[in-house]
């Protein structure tokens, strides 16, 4: 006769099922109760890691190591980020060890589930984590968002990334980022990014007072090698509109108006609108921040009593 607990003889689905009913509050003491209900609750528990301190960092990578580091298996989601709000000085990643960001290169290298990722290293120095020169990380992700140096590291690891549909953020080889669709980053890394014309779809571009005079030729250019381009967002106000018309399929435009002094107007937010619509007349829909308030105008194409706002 067998002398296994009933429990220990479930399928495995069965413990899957059960643990996915469970907040990750109550999955700690379950993976704690059996061996049995170990692997399944720690899938779930690794499955999505949030850092967002030094200490909550090396603790997590720590756990990670043990067992021949078989928890790095179950990692889908990686947000590894300073909270400048929550987290006090004392535990600010630039208190971390320099041998934390070496154990991080190991992490990843034995993570084959991982699609998303989050890495904000404050210092923008550790880009090498991401690329190690004998061994490819074994991963394809999905999303990522990277506050990391633009340079050689970041860009061999793009280049192998063949699935990444949302915002990298270095020359980059042909036909890289085949699946590329959302791209939020600087004038010059856009510019970049234009030379593999990636099937972008929504892009914003962040152009401050020194690259600003680079977006109307980013734009153009953008014309050429995106033009299934249906979103185009910017921060700042650049003097754009004629390169817009070689965009035909573009619906959807948002602007940030936060710099402006005086701060326009009702009437002048709608007087760009319709200068807009000139030169894009698909668009549909035009979406103006000012600092923290949202204003959103639809209408109709080429149209001045269709536009309304709410």
């Amino acid at each position: 006769m067998d002398s296994k607990p009933y429990v220990a003889l479930l399928p495995p689905d069965v413990y899957n099922i059960i643990t996915s009913h469970l907040s990750v509050r109550d999955l700690f003491p379950l993976a704690h109760t059996s061996k049995a209900f170990q692997r399944a609750a720690e899938s779930r528990i690794y499955e999505t890691l949030v850092l967002r301190d030094a200490q909550r960092a090396i603790l997590c990578l720590h756990s990670l190591g043990l067992h021949n580091a078989a928890r790095t298996s179950y990692v889908r989601r990686l947000y590894l980020y300073q909270d400048p709000g929550r987290t006090p000085p004392r535990l600010h990643f630039g208190t971390i060890p320099v041998q934390f960001w070496s154990h991080l290169q190991a992490a990843l290298l034995r993570m084959p589930r991982l699609e998303y990722i989050m890495f904000g290293d404050p210092t923008a120095s550790h880009a090498w984590v991401l690329h190690h020169a004998d061994r490819p990380v074994p991963f394809q992700l999905r999303e990522a968002n990277f506050n990391l140096a633009w340079g050689p590291h970041l860009a061999a690891f793009l280049n192998r990334q063949k699935r990444l549909r949302i915002r990298p953020l270095c020359a980059l080889e042909p036909g890289a980022l085949p699946a590329l669709q959302v791209l939020s980053a600087p004038v010059l890394v856009v510019a970049e990014i234009l030379v593999v014309a990636p099937p972008v779809t929504h892009l914003q571009i962040v152009a401050d007072d020194d690259t600003m005079p680079l977006v109307p030729t980013l734009v153009a250019d953008a014309a050429e090698t995106m033009p299934g381009l249906i979103n185009l967002s910017f921060l700042g106000l650049p003097t754009v509109w004629r390169a817009l018309m070689g965009m035909p399929a573009l619906k959807f435009v948002v602007f940030d108006f936060s710099r402006w002094a005086p701060l326009p107007t009702e009437v002048l937010q709608k007087m760009v609108v319709l200068d807009l619509q000139i030169y894009a007349p698909g668009v549909r829909q035009v979406v103006v921040w000012i600092e923290h308030h949202r204003l959103c105008w639809v209408g109709r194409p080429l149209s001045d009593s269709s536009w309304r706002h709410w």
